[in-house]
């Protein structure tokens, strides 16, 4: 049935810039023992509610890397959204995610996410 995926949010760094744009970035850490392939990166507006996902389409990574991403065992990668912040259904629920090859979704939260929801819910 092949390896099961385990792959966790280290840190969400939702106060990053791309150019003059507010914007949000997603740190992804494997803590597994093998490889992972990164597919989609984004924010889930009602958090680990299924539908609704909205995928950091246009993104920088270090280095130059695309999605698809094969991220080696205890390393991270770093998203930059190149959507300004107001672009995503920011919700006191909302969570970060990331969908990898082997079908696992996994959600991730951070401090510095928790104060943007709190300023986008009022």
């Amino acid at each position: 049935s092949g390896p099961n995926c385990y792959l966790t949010f280290s840190n969400s760094l939702f106060t990053e810039k791309v150019g003059l744009v507010p914007s949000i970035g997603v740190e992804v850490v494997n803590f597994s023992r093998f490889p992972v392939t990164i597919y989609e990166v984004g924010v889930a507006p009602n958090g680990r509610v299924s539908g609704g996902r909205q995928p950091i389409s246009r993104y920088i990574i270090d280095g130059g890397e695309k999605l698809p991403f094969r991220l080696p065992e205890r390393e991270s990668l770093t998203i930059y959204s190149k959507h300004s912040i107001n672009e995503f259904s920011i919700t006191e629920k909302s969570l970060a995610y990331v969908k990898t090859a082997c079908d696992k979704t996994v959600y991730g939260d951070s401090e510095a996410f928790k104060v943007i929801k709190r300023s986008f819910s009022g």
